[in-house]
């Protein structure tokens, strides 16, 4: 997955090789390599709130050992590290109330970024949290199990659990997907193969 951080141009990167992979998108050059995890880095989520220069700011970063570790930018170093899941950490998001993590455990949880508590434990799903995406305070978290199927996360994907609508404040699951932000409507099916 890819972070960017707009201000500075820096772009960040993870991969099957065990590391995070800070870039200066101008210069097209690698600038550091935060190396330390144990296995493959899945997700990676910038927390820049409150950094006291553009070269600060924190990277979160989940890997394959149920862990998220936190880079400190500007250090260049690891600050903090804690199981987070009870498998892979698949999914990872800085929205503006929490550090939302999402894993093979098929777990959707909230952290606070700056404490690293938990927040709170939101729901099971039916197979591991692979993505999650954020608009104003609703975040949308869904599972492995619909990879691979553009455009079908639909009514019937969350209802079968592998799509799920959040709305801070009260943190309940919509049983269906629901205003301010319903999908588009999807294609007509193509013919089956005679």
């Amino acid at each position: 997955m890819l972070q960017y951080d707009e201000e500075i141009g820096r772009l960040y990167s993870c991969c099957d090789d065990k590391k995070v992979i800070s870039w200066d998108v101008q210069q097209l050059r690698q600038i550091k390599a935060f190396d330390g995890h144990k296995d493959k880095v899945y997700r990676e989520a910038l927390y820049l709130e409150g950094r006291e220069s553009l070269e600060g700011g924190i990277l979160f970063a989940g890997d394959s050992t149920c862990t998220v570790y936190e880079w400190d930018i500007q250090r260049r170093e690891l600050s903090h590290l804690w199981k987070a899941h009870e498998g892979s950490v698949w999914g990872m998001l800085m929205a503006s109330f929490a550090l939302i993590s999402g894993g093979l455990d098929v777990m959707v949880k909230l952290w606070n970024p700056r404490t690293r508590e938990l927040i709170r434990q939101l729901y099971r799903h039916n197979q591991a949290v692979c993505s999650l995406s954020v608009q104003a305070d609703v975040f949308y978290s869904c599972a492995v199990d619909w990879i691979g199927r553009p455009g079908r996360v639909t009514a019937a994907a969350a209802a079968a659990g592998a799509a799920a609508c959040w709305q801070k404040g009260s943190w309940c699951r919509w049983p269906r997907w629901a205003r301010p932000w319903p999908p588009p409507p999807l294609p007509p099916p193509p013919p089956p193969p005679r």
